[in-house]
């Protein structure tokens, strides 16, 4: 198994593109929102926005309270 932080990458996990399709038109969405949406918990959300973060597909804009996710692809 190979680490993919930082690099990329197409990607080849489902629930990230489900996250980036929720979140382009749910710019707003918070962690609990998202986990709910695809029945997972709080930390399996966070782990694959912090990939997606770290890809360059997200940016967090604003702060934690009244910011939004950026789609970046």
């Amino acid at each position: 198994m190979t680490d993919s932080k930082g690099s990329n990458e197409p990607l080849d996990e489902p629930l990230e593109q489900k996250i980036l399709n929720y979140i382009k038109s749910n710019p707003r969405a918070t962690y609990e929102a998202l986990a709910e949406e695809f029945l997972v918990s709080i930390s399996t959300i966070k782990r694959n926005l912090s990939k997606l973060t770290k890809s360059g597909y997200l940016v967090r804009k604003g702060g934690k309270r009244y910011g939004y996710w950026e789609i970046k692809i």
